[in-house]
């Protein structure tokens, strides 16, 4: 064995050793250590991935606490400066503003809380992957992902209840500027104006939660879980359809057998179309990306000639568009919306941005927006 292999071993049991993984598997023995077999590194990365495979979603994730706590500091400071500058725009320091005024106050800042609890789990994601540990780096690509989907899991609970922590500050800070006539402590009956606030505020960020899990393959158990811990009744838990809509383990065959293009199927209408149907409304979700995209492209087209420097104007004149934040980071994504002026229309581009925005494969996407397509795209008859 060379003494580099050698050395990756001799790292590999330390780090077992110091976890203490007693029901890992052993490394081989000095006499199949010098086989024929282990002169490369093909024998190491196959054990690293028996080991590994081997962890629970909690012992895959604590393979990387420094990494997890780093990348939770970046995403929870963000999220906090993002979080006063919210407040600080809706409601100023030294504004005069009615009870009425409050109440669309909180009705905006709730909307805007549940696109930031969206992007705390992007950047949490972003800045995981800039840090993956040499354990998970030495194994298969595959289990990169697995780590990654373990990690956000296991920190699904606790991210959710920052996200949570902000909009009971900012209750308490109207509270405080109205010394109670907002949103104060007293009984309130079911056509309260503030009450249905709060109740549409609950409904949101639940159909946000359940957004993100869809987006990172957070296990249903997990979602309910957190509900849970915020007060949502059973009946506002929508029931997982089957354990094949949680995917853990990354396949090479299709994700989908009993469809004929091997991607999602149609959701079946239960209970009559009465029960909310959480994997559909991912769908539905993901259709209404697309429509969102195709609506960004009709606007850029007349004025992207294919120049990266009106690429750059446009960007910075339309921060918020999602084409710019996903064709950033993948060049060949951004090669097509720089060149789309000599294409007519934009639906297979709007679909291909949707596929990478929302981690699914092309024909996911094509198959949800040819099942969920607002109306308005819809041809007639």
């Amino acid at each position: 064995m060379t003494r580099s292999c050698e050395a990756q071993w001799n790292l590999c049991w330390r780090r077992r050793a110091r976890a203490n993984m007693s029901d890992l598997p052993m490394l081989p023995n000095d006499g199949a250590r010098t086989g024929a077999g282990a002169k490369s590194l093909d024998g190491l990365v196959a054990w690293t991935n028996s080991m590994l495979m081997g962890l629970s979603a909690d012992g895959l994730a604590g393979l990387s606490r420094r990494q997890n706590g780093e990348a939770l500091i970046e995403a929870r400071t963000r999220l906090f400066a993002d979080a006063d500058d919210a407040l600080n725009e809706e409601l100023p320091v030294g504004k005069s503003v009615s009870l009425a005024g409050y109440q669309a106050v909180v009705v905006r800042l709730s909307k805007r809380l549940a696109d930031m609890a969206e992007a705390y789990f992007e950047n949490f994601n972003s800045h995981l992957v800039q840090d993956i540990p040499s354990t998970i780096a030495g194994a298969d690509p595959p289990m990169t992902e697995k780590w990654l989907g373990s990690v956000i899991q296991t920190s699904t609970g606790g991210l959710w209840r920052d996200v949570d922590a902000i909009f009971a500050n900012w209750l308490d800070q109207i509270r405080a500027r109205t010394k109670g006539a907002a949103y104060g402590a007293r009984p309130r009956s079911m056509d309260d104006p503030e009450y249905l606030t709060i109740q549409s505020h609950r409904e949101r960020m639940s159909a946000a939660l359940w957004r993100i899990a869809e987006r990172h393959s957070i296990p249903h158990e997990t979602v309910a879980d957190t509900l849970r811990e915020q007060g949502e009744s059973e009946q506002g838990i929508p029931r997982a359809l089957t354990p094949a809509a949680e995917p853990e383990t990354v396949s090479a065959g299709p994700a989908y057998p009993e469809s004929t293009t091997g991607t999602e199927p149609e959701p079946a209408n239960l209970d009559g179309g009465t029960q909310f149907d959480a994997a559909g409304s991912a769908r539905q979700s993901r259709a209404a990306t697309v429509a969102k995209l195709i609506g960004e492209l009709n606007l850029l087209k007349p004025q992207m000639f294919d120049d990266e420097a009106e690429y750059n104007k446009l960007r910075a004149q339309y921060p918020g568009f999602l084409t710019f934040k996903t064709a950033e980071s993948r060049p060949h994504l951004k090669m097509k919306v720089l060149g789309m002026r000599g294409s007519t229309r934009h639906i297979r581009l709007a679909q291909e941005l949707a596929a990478a925005h929302h981690g699914r494969e092309l024909s996911t996407i094509q198959d949800d927006w040819k099942n969920y397509k607002p109306p308005e795209f819809k041809r007639p008859g």
